[in-house]
């Protein structure tokens, strides 16, 4: 769900936080500062499906860097979030990176695929972002990424 913070005071203490946002603006290179565009909850239950590779600016336009925390350890079988290892030096594809269904779908790699051949690749190198608890990452809107299923009864 959207908004977290306006219903949850330890999600908007997170998302409010003035160190957060200046560590977020310095990793980005913006002297300006940050603010937060948008708050986002991801669950995946056990047996969940796939959430499809897409880029971030195809929803909320050029410049964005998105900061991700883990609500729990993470480990293969749960899905968890997976880069396309150096996709956010890729040329823009001829389309926005947006990906028609997020959700359930069984070709989850199909948009990634295509900006992969756009630019000469083959098959992208997949990393998964394997994190305890309160770990996360940070990455550039141009950045393919998406999630496998979660295969395990958590």
């Amino acid at each position: 769900f959207v908004n977290a913070w306006k219903g949850d005071r330890l999600f908007s203490s997170v998302v409010h936080s003035e160190a957060l946002a200046a560590w977020v603006a310095d990793l980005a290179g913006w002297p300006e500062g940050a603010e937060v565009l948008q708050d986002q909850v991801w669950s995946k239950p056990p047996r969940s499906g796939p959430i499809a590779f897409h880029r971030d600016t195809a929803y909320m336009g050029e410049g964005v860097v998105t900061l991700w925390l883990s609500l729990d350890n993470l480990e293969s079988n749960l899905g968890p979030l997976e880069y396309a290892r150096g996709s956010h030096l890729w040329p823009p594809p001829p389309y926005e990176g947006y990906a028609p269904s997020l959700f359930g779908k069984k070709d989850w790699h199909a948009e990634l695929d295509k900006a992969a051949a756009h630019c000469g690749k083959t098959k992208p190198e997949l990393v998964q972002v394997l994190v305890p608890r309160g770990g996360g990452s940070v990455h550039d809107g141009r950045t393919w990424h998406g999630s496998g299923v979660n295969t395990s009864s958590r």
